[in-house]
């Protein structure tokens, strides 16, 4: 008769139980994912591809509003196309004063962010408030290869001031989905803002925003000049939102 191996059979009962536990089920993703519609117009400073609505999970395209509790980019927009994708998004070349750019083609390690867009619920009544925007960006002729627009001039939940420079509008169309714009020349003196703009924003003759290199606004960075950045677009989420499609 065979001799028994208690200490093989304890290590095999052992193993199994802390296969079970690694097996335990990945909590579900909390972001719920977006596709967004940009404007399009003549003299837009940031456009789409013209291949129609990036939608998440789609040719590369990542479109979310960050919903991890505790996270810094809590209630966050964050779209970001894949390097390798044939999407893009396109910023035409402008001169405003002394300062310019040439065309950028929009991919990852870039980003199109409105910071805390979520902090704008749909309430059942129209209305409008402003939050930060941000765009990452990565084209050679920028220092360090690196770029970012940023527009903040939120009195209230603003994260990197930057004087002189514009949030974007954000209007709750309903509970799945937004309207972002971003003004230069319009005179947004009637809209009523849920957290207002600091005096100091710029609104004439035009409302900019400020394209830093090289760094971000927290490291070493070099400003490039502040340019009026008309756009406008619309979020809807397509998906992890109870109640939206």
């Amino acid at each position: 008769m065979p001799r028994r191996l208690p200490g093989l059979v304890a290590v095999a009962v052992l193993l199994s139980m802390g296969a079970a536990r690694a097996a335990k089920p990945t909590p579900p993703d909390p972001d719920w994912k977006c596709k967004i519609v940009l404007r399009d117009a003549a003299a837009d400073t940031i456009k789409s591809d013209g291949a129609g609505a990036y939608v998440h999970s789609v040719d590369g395209v990542k479109c979310k509003i960050v919903r991890t509790e505790g996270a810094v980019h809590y209630n966050w927009l964050f779209v970001q196309i894949a390097s390798n994708s044939a999407r893009f998004m396109l910023l035409p070349g402008q001169t405003y004063g002394a300062a310019s750019y040439t065309t950028i083609i929009s991919r990852a390690p870039g980003t199109f962010e409105v910071k805390g867009l979520a902090n704008v619920p749909w309430t059942g009544v129209a209305y409008t408030d402003v939050m930060p925007f941000r765009a990452s960006l990565s084209s050679s002729q920028l220092w360090k290869q690196v770029g970012q627009f940023d527009g903040d001039s939120n009195v209230a939940g603003g994260y990197y001031p930057s004087d002189g420079t514009s949030s974007v509008f954000v209007e709750p169309l309903n509970d799945c989905a937004w309207r972002i714009t971003s003004y230069t020349t319009e005179d947004t003196s009637a809209l009523s803002l849920a957290s207002g703009e600091r005096p100091g924003t710029q609104t004439s003759p035009t409302r900019v925003m400020r394209l830093i290199e090289g760094g971000t606004p927290q490291s070493n960075y070099r400003v490039r000049g502040d340019f009026p950045m008309p756009f406008a677009a619309i979020i809807t989420i397509v998906g992890n939102k109870p109640g939206c499609p």
